[in-house]
């Protein structure tokens, strides 16, 4: 599904008219990098799967696209998880002036996101969130980026039972004042470490 839309926005005083279009997908919205990803993790060939090579710290890989407007939503399918040992999130890939391109650390979990210990994790500080995922559960992630959240959704079994559950937002506050001239981008990422 395509389309287009435009409309006036004010911004330090000047009227602009916004214009933009709109695409609805049910097939891969991003796939992994393996250009951007730790020396601790293996990238599929399709970029549609992950897997941890060895554990020396956490490590992380970043989606090919980064979103700075709308709403996202995306799942990925736990094939084999111990608690603790799988980061879900998003994050900032650029962190250096305008103009210049310096690579994010990959070899740390940062950004916003969900450990499958029932956790969250922003700016290394861990609080109690949601629920355990392991292995067959579906996680689904929602960025609103208008609204600068990120929600975690579950699809699993649990206590013998298949239940899917809204977990709710899980992080708030993830895109700056819409005054700013030049808008955050948050990239999908997946980390994985060994016990």
């Amino acid at each position: 599904l395509l389309g287009s839309f435009s409309f006036p926005v004010e911004l330090s005083g000047k009227r602009v008219e916004v214009h933009g279009d709109v695409r609805f997908t049910t097939a891969t919205l991003f796939t992994l990098d393996s250009r951007c990803c730790a020396p601790s993790m293996a990238i599929s060939e399709d970029g549609c799967s992950a897997t941890c090579l060895q554990n020396e710290y956490r490590g992380l890989a970043f989606g090919t696209v980064g979103f700075s407007g709308g709403v996202h939503y995306w799942e990925i399918k736990i094939e084999q998880a111990e608690l603790g040992s799988i980061f879900l999130g998003v994050a900032d890939k650029a962190n250096a002036s305008p103009g210049e391109y310096k690579p994010p650390r990959l070899t740390r979990w940062q950004g916003w996101g969900v450990i499958n210990y029932r956790a969250s994790l922003c700016n290394n500080t861990e609080r109690v969130y949601g629920d355990h995922f392991h292995a067959n559960d579906t996680v689904g992630m929602r960025l609103d980026m208008d609204k600068g959240t990120l929600s975690v959704f579950l699809d699993g079994i649990k206590y013998g039972e298949h239940i899917v559950s809204d977990l709710g937002v899980a992080h708030d506050g993830l895109t700056p004042s819409r005054d700013r001239v030049r808008l955050r981008s948050l990239w999908p990422v997946v980390g994985f470490r060994r016990s």
